[in-house]
């Protein structure tokens, strides 16, 4: 694929806001994990990191198509807005932060940003 790789500025911004978000979702899954009251909000924490490493995974692979980091910070996104919880909030910030590094690229031909 041409153009597969994001300007590098873009990349490490967005790989910056990945890692603090995973810092910020990792003492919040600690908290609750314990507690059955949070125990099934800590899951899906646990599934939105997943989904945030594999995005960081991504972009870290300087051979990769970064673009398709794009999927799963978007799934991460929707998990933490879905979880609802202003304990994550900062982590959702960071999520929103990474995947718009992706979204403002654009290509040097002009043409449409590949989906």
């Amino acid at each position: 694929m041409t153009n597969a790789s994001l300007e590098p500025e873009r990349r490490s911004a967005s790989i910056r806001y990945i890692r603090q978000a995973l810092a910020a979702a990792a003492p919040v899954h600690d908290k609750w994990l314990p507690m059955s009251a949070t125990a099934s909000k800590a899951n899906e924490l646990r599934v939105a990191t997943r989904y945030l490493k594999a995005a960081l995974e991504l972009l870290q692979d300087d051979d990769g198509a970064h673009w398709e980091a794009a999927a799963p910070l978007q799934e991460a996104q929707a998990t933490l807005y879905h979880i609802g919880a202003s304990d994550l909030d900062g982590a959702l910030r960071l999520t929103k932060q990474a995947l718009d590094e992706i979204a403002q690229h654009r290509t040097d031909q002009g043409g449409r940003v590949p989906a």
